[in-house]
């Protein structure tokens, strides 16, 4: 499955950091090469002038770090989360239009009806249904 990488993009420094970038594919590859870059280039680590830019470039970078983070595959590689959510509708849509799950299921009582908490207000005091 092919992965679609959006990376934070911002000025100049953005095309030489593009083509360290080149081919890789996991957040722990990515990482070490963008804060390797932003120890060497400082200036650009730090907040430009007030009217041109709010924030840094490298704090968009440790923002998409989080919000990557807790989206990656199995191996720590990049995944394309939009095909996983259609791939898991699809599976959902299977499932609920077959015969294979029975949502009307009936369910008896067999027992027990007494419970060694002596609870006379509980009608079945300590007891819960086990699958």
């Amino acid at each position: 499955m092919t992965a679609f990488l959006a990376l934070p993009k911002a000025g100049s420094a953005q095309a030489e950091l593009d083509q360290l970038l080149q081919g890789k594919n996991k957040l722990s590859d990515v990482m070490p090469i963008v804060n390797a870059y932003f120890k060497q280039h400082p200036e650009d680590k730090k907040s430009k002038e007030a009217g041109e830019e709010f924030e840094s470039e490298y704090l968009h970078w440790k923002r998409w770090e989080w919000y990557v983070s807790g989206r990656l595959g199995p191996h720590g590689e990049f995944v394309n989360s939009t095909a996983l959510l259609f791939e898991g509708l699809r599976e959902k849509d299977r499932m609920m239009s077959g015969e294979e799950r029975n949502i009307n299921s009936s369910w008896s009582f067999i027992g027990p009806s007494t419970s060694p908490l002596l609870n006379n207000d509980a009608l079945y005091n300590g007891l819960g249904r086990v699958d």
